[in-house]
């Protein structure tokens, strides 16, 4: 399996943060992979602080993270979840 290399949109869909992680740094390296631009969407079981830090790190190469209902998840955590 390789990562995608042109898309606008990456749908992630996996069981936890290992998971996820390893989708985007890990052997699959979607990040490097895809193009700058690419909104990321995470439609898996994470903590708020996953989040926020996986948003900080997509922000630094020009992506945006949005959960499956094309929501911020930044927004979704800091107003959903105390």
């Amino acid at each position: 399996m390789t990562a995608p290399t042109d898309v606008d949109v990456l749908v992630i869909m996996v069981t936890n943060e290992v998971q996820a992680e390893d989708v985007l740094y890990g052997h699959l390296g979607a990040v490097e992979a895809i193009p700058s631009g690419a909104t990321v969407v995470l439609a898996s079981t994470v903590s708020p602080a996953f989040v926020s830090q996986l948003e900080r790190r997509l922000e630094s190469k020009f992506f945006s993270l949005l959960d499956d209902r094309g929501k911020s998840l930044q927004s979704v955590f800091s107003n959903g979840l105390q």
